[in-house]
């Protein structure tokens, strides 16, 4: 019997037309993996308020065995496990609907962060073992990949969820031309970093 597994990432923002979360979401819809899992990719819009609800929305819909969350982030220098979500929504970028937030909570008098219950550092030992370069992170700043961290944790605690923050894969070069200090990572690492990080978590 196949076991859903929930993949997510996110449509543009801020000054990117385009998101290779987006890209990688839609490739890898549909297939299927090792023991048994399909995934369900769905692209989120990159929103405070609508992202979590479609999350929450889907675990009901689907019950996934595990739900691994993507987003992009342009100045890291390799692929990040994030490991943590604050009670903080706070950015420079408006978000899909027009919001620009400067501190405002997440929820009002909840808790000042919650963790992924994932096995983080075996999904990160499962990406490093295939040559890639990744990393543990606990800040994932405050915009909408941090409120879907939160947000996720506290409306759906029982779901097994993860999350990867991946620099500009190579094929998306042109989103980064002319910005010194940001560096391109294959976009086949980024794939293969979803698939590790996916079987790490079920295993």
């Amino acid at each position: 019997m196949e076991k859903a597994v929930l993949l997510t990432g996110f449509g543009p923002f801020g000054s990117y037309p385009r998101n290779p979360t987006e890209a990688i979401v839609r490739e890898m819809c549909g297939q299927k993996l090792g023991c048994g899992l399909i995934v369900y990719g769905v692209v989120l819009p990159s929103s405070y308020t609508i992202a979590p609800q479609m999350v929450a929305e889907l675990i009901d819909k689907l019950s996934p065995v595990a739900v691994l969350s993507l987003g992009y982030f342009s100045r890291i220098p390799r692929l990040r496990v994030e490991m943590r979500g604050y009670n903080e929504m706070k950015s420079d970028y408006r978000d899909s609907e027009g919001v620009l937030l400067s501190g405002a909570p997440i929820e009002i008098n909840g808790p000042e962060f919650v963790d992924t219950n994932a096995d983080n550092l075996q999904i990160l030992e499962a990406i490093k073992q295939n040559g890639i370069d990744a990393e543990l992170s606990l800040d994932a700043e405050r915009f909408i990949c941090n409120c879907l961290i939160y947000s996720i944790r506290r409306l759906r605690p029982e779901v097994l969820f993860g999350y990867l923050h991946t620099p500009t894969p190579d094929s998306f070069s042109d989103l980064i031309a002319g910005q010194a200090g940001k560096i391109t990572i294959p976009y086949n690492h980024l794939r293969q970093a979803v698939i590790s990080a996916i079987e790490a978590m079920i295993r």
